[in-house]
């Protein structure tokens, strides 16, 4: 009777991925390798407690030419650009080109990029004033490839260790010229992608502010509403090339799949890291400047931000297989 009897399968249902166990292992993963936070260590000391490139004359030159054109403006009054004139006043003091080290979307962590630091326990740091755009231009382009050079092999690392059976010196070192090349394609299409938003966004802002403040402030929401809607499924984009070592438009592919099937799980996750980050990084600059406990602030910021790119790691190589299976899933 039993065996005559209708049997069904009992259904069974795909957990999704668990942020909780990807911060546990991320962490876990760099507390095993600690020397990873070396990277960011190393490029926070250097724009510390290195040569300052400015570029006070540049600017200098743009103050003038900012109050001489508003002088010609019958509707303008004295003051009206106090705010903006202090702003570039402060950046005109403190840019420092060595920033530029600091790329995205890869790219080494730094906390002395956000503060741009005049002093330090060893004194003032040696001021080079760069006077010519085409050179500030060359340092621009030749620091920025060198980010992105060292972000991709730090980048690299870090996916290593997040899965031990890819730990191989040798091999990471082979495949660093591969991944830096797609780091750099991938890199030219975000700006691509960041220009194509933001030429006709400013524009529109522009057009829309002179409606009044209220339309320039929802306008400006709006717009950045946007800019989230096309970012959110990019979060991913580099985390292909590390990981499984894709190409970009491979990696772009399965960036935009995941962060569409795992929305809630992933939303949830990139708040949790956005949230840790920037609280502790108000923390990690407690310290002034030219104190010598800034290190601890810059060691703790090495190892959270290290252990949190670990960890969104450890949380893509199980959102893709999620996917995987749902895939597979929906086929039979």
């Amino acid at each position: 009777m039993i065996d005559c009897m209708d049997t069904k399968e009992t259904p069974t249902f795909l957990a999704l991925p668990n942020p909780v166990t990807a911060l546990r292992k991320g962490f876990d993963a760099v507390a095993n390798h600690v020397g990873l936070i070396l990277f960011p260590l190393a490029l926070d000391l250097w724009i510390w407690l290195g040569p300052h490139l400015q570029v006070k004359t540049l600017l200098n030159a743009l103050v003038r030419w900012i109050t001489e054109t508003a002088a010609l403006d019958p509707n303008y009054k004295p003051g009206m650009l106090d705010s903006s004139l202090e702003l570039l006043a402060t950046i005109q003091e403190r840019l420092n080109v060595m920033i530029f080290l600091r790329t995205y979307p890869v790219g080494v962590p730094s906390l002395m990029a956000g503060s741009l630091p005049l002093g330090s326990p060893l004194g003032s740091p040696q001021m080079v004033d760069v006077q010519s755009g085409s050179v500030v231009i060359g340092w621009w382009m030749v620091l920025g490839v060198a980010g992105l050079v060292l972000g991709s092999l730090y980048f690299l690392l870090v996916a290593r260790v997040t899965h031990p059976e890819q730990l191989k010196i040798s091999e990471t070192l082979r495949h660093w010229p591969k991944v830096a090349l797609q780091t750099v394609f991938l890199t030219l299409l975000m700006v691509v992608i960041l220009f194509a938003i933001s030429a006709p966004a400013s524009c529109m802002l522009t057009l829309v502010a002179q409606g009044g403040s209220g339309l320039g402030q929802t306008a400006l929401i709006v717009l950045m509403v946007m800019v989230m809607w096309v970012a959110f499924p990019l979060l991913f984009a580099p985390h292909g090339i590390y990981a499984y070592g894709d190409t970009m438009m491979v990696s772009l592919r399965k960036s935009m799949r995941v962060t569409r099937l795992t929305f809630p799980t992933t939303s949830l996750l990139f708040l949790v890291v956005l949230v840790a980050s920037q609280l502790l990084d108000s923390l990690w600059r407690v310290p002034p400047e030219d104190s010598w406990l800034t290190i601890a602030g810059l060691i703790g910021h090495a190892f959270l931000a290290t252990a949190l790119l670990a960890t969104t790691f450890v949380y893509y190589r199980d959102a893709d297989a999620f996917v995987q299976k749902m895939m597979e899933k929906l086929k039979g």
